[in-house]
């Protein structure tokens, strides 16, 4: 008798193996079937470190477990739940489930994607500060540590409804998104690839944006780039930026930014980046007579600094263009240039040295340079073709170089017309107080006769 060739024992060898592994793999699906309910809540509670409450269950691990009506609980009793799916369906890696239930193992591990069929994630930030999803996305060490679970969340037609209680508190901020798609990837664990796009739905209008960036899970750092389109300004402006002195009301906006949120020295600390294009923006001064309209142009963003290269718009309807920047820590600061073709004195009196206005008015072409805090803002610059009155007295065609520190208001270079006649020289005077100082030379009035 021929002994059998060593390519045949192979194959036997083979056969016996495969038999011997779906042998294992019938045992675990007869298993499987005997406790779906157990190992599905089991499963995406280690996908998402949270309690999980299942309605049916149907399917099987080798084509897929569809979990009808999902709901993630709230971390504090009483609150509504964060997260609520249609269905989710798990789908594992059959080799790695079988093997993992041969050795009691939890089917955690096996998952190798989570497909959240409208799903609808409540996120709210209490009085206090604390954001509730970042409670609810997963930790080291906890029930969804990084070894449990390497695969990827897919999220198809889902809702995001945003409230916050603290930013513009004692109000409450609230957005509503919609037509979420998107994925958030563990293959890197701890590290948390994000990816979506969404539509934020306000008031009949609907507007576009994306996400993307990463989690991660050991440091608790949020790192994502946020863009939108066409976004209502008078909505978010008054959210993104708190300064009581300053209000945005109105106009819509392109926007790109970057945000990092973690726990930096000891306390939570959010960072924007990027940069924001305006159309048609609107904005107020609380407390003081002056409104800007139709303002447009490029706006870097760097947390609570803003700057722009270019800014167009109207001051109480006088035209000018602006340059510099302004920060809005504590009391807004500036520096900036203004340019106006003809922009009206009185506003920019009131707006800026309430102590002036009532005694200057008119319009004037020129450019000027404002910084320091608004509150006790120094100004530079030069005027031409002036007119208008300074203490009732009246000139035209008037030029000068302009400049205010603290009370002390100058006019120095002076060049107009006054009384029928021409004038020159420099004035100086104190805003609260009726001194003042003039050198001047005046031809052709019945003062200077």
């Amino acid at each position: 008798m021929r002994p059998r060739p060593a390519g045949s024992i192979g194959v036997l060898a083979l056969l016996v193996a495969v038999l011997a592994i779906g042998g294992a793999v019938a045992w675990a699906a007869g298993a499987v079937a005997s406790r779906t309910r157990e190992m599905a809540v089991s499963a995406l509670s280690a996908a998402t470190g949270r309690e999980v409450s299942i309605g049916r269950v149907s399917g099987t691990p080798w084509s897929g477990l569809a979990l009808d009506d999902v709901s993630i609980a709230a971390t504090r009793a009483g609150d509504p739940p964060p997260l609520v799916a249609r269905r989710v369906t798990l789908y594992f890696d059959p080799w790695t489930l079988a093997r993992d239930l041969l050795r009691g193992r939890g089917a955690g591990a096996s998952i190798a994607q989570v497909l959240f069929d409208e799903p609808a994630l409540r996120v709210e930030r209490d009085p206090a500060g604390a954001w509730n999803v970042f409670e609810l996305l997963p930790r080291p060490g906890g029930p969804a540590a990084p070894s449990a679970f390497a695969g990827r969340v897919i999220v198809l037609n889902g809702t995001v409804t945003l409230v916050d209680r603290q930013r513009i508190a004692p109000h409450a901020f609230d957005a509503r998104f919609v037509d979420l798609a998107g994925s958030a990837d563990f293959a890197q664990s701890p590290r948390i690839a994000l990816r979506a796009s969404f539509v934020e739905e306000r008031d009949g209008r609907r507007v576009a944006g994306r996400l993307s960036g990463a989690y991660t899970m050991s440091t608790q750092i949020l790192d994502i780039d946020v863009s939108a389109s066409g976004a209502d300004a008078g909505v978010w402006g008054p959210y993104i930026l708190t300064a009581p002195t300053f209000r945005v009301t109105g106009g819509q906006f392109d926007a790109s930014l970057h945000i990092l949120r973690g726990p930096f020295d000891g306390r939570w600390t959010t960072d924007y980046s990027g940069r924001v294009v305006l159309r048609d923006g609107r904005g107020s001064f609380p407390g003081r007579p002056a409104t800007l309209t139709g303002v447009e142009g490029e706006i870097a963003v760097a947390d609570l600094t803003f700057s722009t290269a270019r800014l167009r718009g109207a001051l109480n309807g006088s035209p000018l263009e602006v340059r510099g920047a302004a920060s809005f820590y504590g009391e807004p600061r500036f520096d900036v240039a203004v340019r106006s073709p003809g922009l009206d004195l009185t506003t920019v009196g009131r707006l800026f040295f309430p102590g002036v206005s009532r005694r200057i008015t008119g319009v004037a072409r020129g450019e000027v340079r404002i910084t320091g805090p608004m509150g006790a803002p120094r100004m530079e610059g030069r005027i031409e073709a002036a007119r208008g009155q300074i203490d009732r007295q009246p000139f035209e065609r008037a030029s000068a170089d302009i400049a205010l520190f603290g009370q002390m208001m100058s006019l120095t270079g002076i060049r107009g017309s006054t009384g029928g006649g021409r004038l020159s020289g420099s004035a100086w005077w104190m805003l609260e107080v009726p001194d003042f100082f003039l050198t001047l030379q005046l031809s052709g009035t019945d003062a200077a006769r």
